[in-house]
């Protein structure tokens, strides 16, 4: 039984989230930010391999979800099954942006968080719009967690 986007997006919010967090702001990809894909998956349409190329950038921006909490960054992937990624803000070590010119032009961009947790050390976000105001976000959230979590504090080996 296929769950409807609606309720799929429901129990995700239910699922990763207390009472005590708020949502700062929740993204997907942008189309905008594999245009070369695009652009060479319409080239080699006639080839058949071109449909592939353009499925596969379809099913990347549409089975990629971010959310940013007070708390936590996730990360949702899955088209037919799900996995979600969390990572605590206050073991974020570094927040870093790039933008190639096209990037640019396009105000598209990747950020790439680098962090303490074992499990999830760096996390790439990939061809999204407005990567600087994410990226400010992200830095300020994770410096107001640290801030907060002072009886829970790690050394962040540099």
């Amino acid at each position: 039984c296929f769950l409807s986007r609606r309720n799929t997006v429901y129990e995700y919010q239910e699922m990763s989230m207390n009472n005590e967090e708020t949502t700062i702001m929740e993204f997907n990809p942008s189309a905008k930010g594999f245009i070369r894909k695009i652009i060479w998956g319409i080239i080699l349409t006639p080839v058949i391999i071109g449909l592939f190329v353009l499925f596969g950038v379809y099913i990347r921006i549409k089975s990629t979800k971010y959310k940013l909490t007070d708390q936590r960054f996730f990360v949702q992937t899955g088209f037919f099954s799900k996995n979600v990624e969390e990572l605590e803000l206050f073991r974020i070590k570094d927040v870093s942006m790039k933008q190639g010119l096209f990037d640019r032009l396009l105000g598209v961009g990747h950020v790439t968080i680098l962090s303490t947790d074992d499990s999830t050390p760096v996390v790439h976000i990939i061809g999204i719009s407005n990567p600087e105001k994410v990226k400010e976000a992200i830095r300020s959230q994770s410096r107001a967690a640290r801030k907060s979590e002072k009886g829970l504090t790690e050394f962040i080996q540099s």
